[in-house]
């Protein structure tokens, strides 16, 4: 019997792309905790994920906690999106579409200075599915199977408070909770070789908290926002199962054959790292809005089981964005009251493609660069609103053999505003 140990690396060296899986088709969601989720609600999402200072009085922003404050109407929110993405290696091409439902969101003010918020949202995603073929020396062809799905999902409960008028402070409690399923795979053409499956699951269940601060000023007709947000690192409880044996395969059947480890929910964690978020933005009410955020998030610090991983990098991103309303108060034109969106996001981090490359010193940052738009539908004799966006991004590229993800992404959502308390209005 011979079985060799699986090789991270294969999966940029020749793959095949055939990906299956429900929430996200990425063959960079293998790494890590898969693919991370970023702001998922459509107005925020349609600014290219503008949320730092992003304080409004009928819009729940769940990424700076301090936000909450500045609501003046009850806020219920429903999100999701379709994804149309391509993936290109060389010659290869590979088209998907998957939906979900990515957020849904409620925020209200308690009291003239203090609101809060609840909230359900994905925080990563995992769903690949890699086939590679390799030919070694007296052994024949070898083929090489990578197969994850599930994800790490995020339950948040949010409470802020005004101080002095124009300082909002507010923290969100999050509870992750996901399970991700891997299997590894070893197969070979060659008779006598017993081909090996490796199952991985691992379960997390824990708590994680956000700290936000937001400032508004208003200066003559103008109103001048800042926002910083902190997430601590925590280390999230986890369990593993790991459970691989070897089996023989006889036409469309397969024999078991021997058990080579079962290791039944051993007890770890899973280090999630520091975040840091800064924005500024300037806007007149019911006109137009314009911010530039930036965020820093220190994945290279990331742990699993104790373990650090050399392709994990530090990410860190830019995003300009913002709306334009022409005439909010139009009654004859309706395309006049609609909020047009837009924005600009590019990424920088956090796998370092070029670490599984012995023969490179230098770094290769996975870099994602976006450009969005989108539409905020006010609903007729009501104070609820729909809106879409869209979002087209390029993630990777193709130099050195690597896999490139285009992606076209309609975003939707419906916002339904009402009075449950009276509030002031703050400037």
């Amino acid at each position: 019997m011979k079985i060799f140990n699986i090789k991270y690396y294969i999966l940029f060296l020749y793959p095949a792309l055939i990906f299956a899986q429900v929430n996200t088709y990425s063959p960079y969601s293998f790494f890590g905790i898969g693919n991370l989720e970023s702001t998922s609600f459509s107005q925020q999402s349609s600014m290219g994920g503008l949320s730092n200072s992003f304080f409004e009085n009928n819009q729940l922003n769940f990424s700076n906690p301090s936000s909450y404050s500045f609501l003046e109407l009850t806020s219920v929110e429903l999100s999701g999106y379709m994804n149309f993405s391509n993936l290109r290696q060389n010659n290869l091409n590979q088209d998907n579409i998957n939906t979900n439902i990515s957020a849904l969101g409620l925020g209200f003010p308690i009291s003239n200075k203090t609101s809060m918020a609840f909230g359900l949202q994905p925080y990563s995603h995992v769903g690949y599915y890699i086939q590679d073929q390799s030919l070694e020396n007296s052994i024949g062809i070898v083929n090489y199977n990578y197969a994850g799905s599930g994800g790490i999902n995020s339950a948040t409960f949010g409470l802020s408070h005004i101080f002095f008028d124009r300082i909002s402070i507010g923290a969100n409690l999050n509870y992750h909770f996901g399970t991700i399923n891997q299997i590894n795979e070893i197969e070979f053409d060659t008779v006598g070789f017993l081909n090996y499956r490796e199952r991985i699951s691992t379960i997390v269940r824990d708590l994680s908290f956000d700290f936000g601060l937001g400032y508004k000023q208003k200066v003559q007709d103008y109103n001048i926002q800042l926002g910083f947000i902190f997430s601590p690192s925590v280390n999230m409880n986890s369990k593993r199962t790991i459970f691989s044996n070897t089996y023989t395969l006889s036409g469309t059947y397969e024999y078991f054959g021997d058990t080579i480890s079962d290791y039944l929910a051993q007890s770890g964690s899973l280090k999630k790292p520091n975040f840091i978020g800064l924005g500024i933005s300037l806007n007149k009410n019911n006109k137009w809005h314009l911010g530039i955020d930036y965020n820093y998030t220190n994945w290279a610090d990331y742990t699993f089981f104790g373990q650090k991983y050399s392709y994990m990098d530090n990410l860190s991103n830019i995003i300009i964005g913002g709306y334009w309303i022409p005439k909010y108060t139009d009654i004859h034109n309706y395309w006049n009251t609609v909020q047009y969106r837009f924005g600009l996001r590019y990424s920088n981090g956090y796998l370092d493609l070029n670490s599984f490359d012995s023969n490179s010193s230098s770094s290769l940052l996975l870099n994602d660069y976006s450009l969005s738009l989108g539409l905020g539908l006010p609903i007729p004799k009501n104070l609820s609103e729909a809106n879409i966006g869209f979002q087209y991004g390029v993630r990777g590229t193709t130099n050195n053999n690597l896999i490139q993800e285009r992606y076209f992404k309609i975003i939707f959502s419906i916002t339904f505003n009402d009075k449950w308390f009276n509030k002031r209005k703050i400037d």
